[in-house]
């Protein structure tokens, strides 16, 4: 079923070999040369093969922490109890010599830098279906770097020349204007539109399709208020894509393996050789219930846990406890950790009862927790520090969601069609139909109910303008006896300059220093 990843091992050998071109001179005794990779169909593909590694690498690195920063960190729904890039939740340090600001930037540049090579050199060679693959491929990593740089940053260099020796000393850096940047990813994602099938047998959902391709462009038209093209797009995956919802809400984040009818995209792990090294979202996402006097790590509670981020009351507090299903298959409620061992149970309690903590560990231990990362399905035993549960990187819920917004934003919020998006979702969780007028907020909640902590959060309420006015109202989590002032920290801390992350002073300073390249407003220079 994961035979796609089994690809990675030469395509990674692959890039290794073209960085060391400069060191070699003798003759090749391997097909796998740089001549071969940027001159034959099958070795351009192969570059672009080895992207979806490169993609995918930030999740396993610095244990996870630099891709859980993209996760929704810091917004209106979740609360932050610890760890790596905690300042990205409590808005009290976040400076352009961050490691987290600094290692996204060079990311996205490194996988640009890449694609260009590919889209310049497929153009060159004569077109068939393999050269046409491997540019459409290479266009949506390029799009979708600059967006995730362009909704980060703000103030970002355009460039799709290809680095060479001969060439270094001429680049020039410029922070671009906003609307090339957004022009060429509609162009990235229209080339791979026309030159990708809906499925194919390698690459659903671990290669990109046209779905990708179209979802991704919903979200970019969004961004740039094309109400218009958001339909046509949507419309085209729901009318002639493979994708529908399944069933039942917690179905989609069930199993290690999430490959599915609802996932577009999908990030894929695996222990089989090539399947990646794992990742920790599922220890950042439980809560340490070990550390519960009459608890011990179990897989079937999700094996090691670490309980760093988890959705706050705010967040649960939008769900229709009686009838919306989301309220119960998306979350563990901290009344749900009751006692299950007889050999451990504490003095004076029974089984089945509610556990019981201090106030100080509250937070660490048996706070509502996120079940979309939740792992019992991957590990060898509950003393390891990995998973290998897929991560669902677009589905087709948000690109309803995108559809009802797009159609109320521009035909009201009483359009036919907006409230057909709108309740492919709400429905889904067992609410009644909804036959009234849309409004933002109605879409902005029912976008956390169903996609909150899956990396669109920060990204739809900066769109919408709502970014600093929701953190200020709901970030973090109230205070209370369990739960301290340090948590409501972003609600307090946050200026109105955080809506942007900060410029890497280091990539300022390689790009000729704040005269060429200035640092983005209300950051230390």
């Amino acid at each position: 079923m994961k035979k796609f990843k089994y690809l990675y091992l030469f395509a990674s050998l692959a890039f290794v070999l073209c960085s060391c071109e400069d060191f070699l001179t003798e003759e090749s005794k391997s097909s796998t040369t740089v001549d071969y990779l940027q001159s034959t169909p099958e070795g351009l593909l192969n570059e672009c093969i080895a992207l979806y590694n490169v993609d995918r690498s930030m999740i396993p690195n610095s244990e996870s922490t630099v891709y859980s920063v993209l996760i929704d960190r810091g917004t209106d729904i979740d609360v932050f109890r610890g760890g790596g890039g905690a300042t990205f939740f409590r808005y009290n340090d976040i400076q352009p010599t961050n490691g987290e600001v600094a290692y996204v930037w060079q990311f996205y540049y490194n996988i640009i830098g890449k694609t260009n090579e590919i889209i310049k050199y497929g153009r060159e060679m004569e077109s068939n279906d393999i050269v046409k693959r491997a540019i459409a491929e290479a266009s949506i990593f390029r799009a979708k770097s600059y967006f995730q740089l362009l909704v980060r940053f703000d103030r970002i260099n355009l460039d799709t020349v290809v680095v060479t020796r001969d060439n270094v000393n001429d680049i020039t850096f410029k922070p671009a204007d906003p609307k090339d940047v957004l022009d060429l990813i509609y162009r990235d994602l229209d080339t791979a539109a026309e030159y990708l099938n809906w499925t194919s047998s390698d690459s659903y959902p671990g290669r990109f399709t046209k779905g990708v391709a179209k979802h991704l462009k919903a979200k970019v038209a969004m961004w740039r208020q094309d109400w218009a093209e958001a339909i046509k797009q949507v419309d085209d995956i729901d009318t002639s894509g493979p994708y529908k919802l399944l069933p039942s809400p917690k179905d989609v984040f069930e199993g290690p393996e999430l490959l599915h009818s609802e996932a577009i995209y999908t990030y894929q792990f695996s222990r089989q050789r090539g399947g990646g090294a794992g990742h920790r979202l599922s220890l950042i996402y439980t809560p340490a219930y070990n550390k519960i006097p009459g608890f011990k790590r179990d897989l079937a509670l999700g094996g090691y846990a670490w309980g760093r981020a988890y959705p706050n009351a705010y967040l649960v507090s939008l769900y229709d406890k009686t009838k919306d299903v989301r309220y119960k298959q998306f979350f563990r409620h901290s009344n749900e950790w009751v006692y299950i061992y007889p050999e451990l149970l504490p003095a004076g309690k029974v089984l089945g009862q509610e556990a019981s903590v201090t106030n100080t560990s509250f937070m660490e231990t048996k706070h509502t927790s996120s079940l979309k990362y939740f792992d019992k399905w991957t590990q060898i035993s509950a003393d390891e520090t990995v998973s290998y549960k897929d991560i669902i990187v677009y589905r087709v819920a948000e690109t309803y969601l995108l559809g009802a917004e797009a159609y109320m934003r521009k035909n009201g919020g009483s359009d036919p069609k907006a409230l057909y998006y709108y309740n492919k979702t709400w429905m889904r969780a067992g609410n009644d139909k909804f036959e009234g007028t849309l409004t933002e907020n109605m879409i902005l909640d029912e976008h956390a109910r169903e996609l909150h902590l899956e990396g669109s959060r920060f990204e739809i309420l900066k769109r919408t303008g709502k970014f600093l006015e929701r953190v200020r109202a709901h970030g973090g989590e109230t205070k209370s006896e369990a739960v301290s002032a340090d948590y409501t920290l972003p609600r307090t801390n946050i200026k109105d300059h955080h809506v942007r992350w900060p410029i890497p002073l280091v990539q300022i300073e390689q790009m000729g220093g704040e005269s060429v390249f200035p640092q983005n407003e209300g950051y230390q220079k």
